[in-house]
């Protein structure tokens, strides 16, 4: 086997997102039904952070549990353009890298 570089480095990734989706989601009983079959929150803003996590984590194109397919205005599936239920807008985005382990 080859010899081998290994270093352990620290990613730090903070974005700025906007997001967007039905005011349908916000509702009490919307709310409820989230609790009862989803998981526990506290209200719409809860359902905003899931929705720019998800983003953040590259979610684009998913159908995701509560809130339909995430995208962007145009969001490409495989091969065609796909129309989202809930959309974001990456407004910053800022990637920082740093060596914090060297072995070999």
């Amino acid at each position: 086997m080859a010899e081998m570089i290994t270093r352990t480095v620290k990613v730090t990734i903070e974005k700025e997102i906007k997001v967007s989706f039905s005011a349908e989601l916000g509702t009490p009983e919307s709310i409820a039904q989230w609790c009862k079959g989803l998981w526990e929150i506290e209200g719409v803003d809860d359902i905003a952070k899931y929705a720019a996590e998800q983003a953040a984590q590259g979610a684009a194109g998913c159908n995701l549990d509560g809130i339909g397919r995430l995208g962007t205005e145009h969001t490409w599936f495989g091969s065609k353009e796909v129309k989202a239920d809930t959309l974001f807008e990456v407004l910053d985005d800022c990637v920082e890298s740093e060596i914090i382990s060297v072995e070999g």
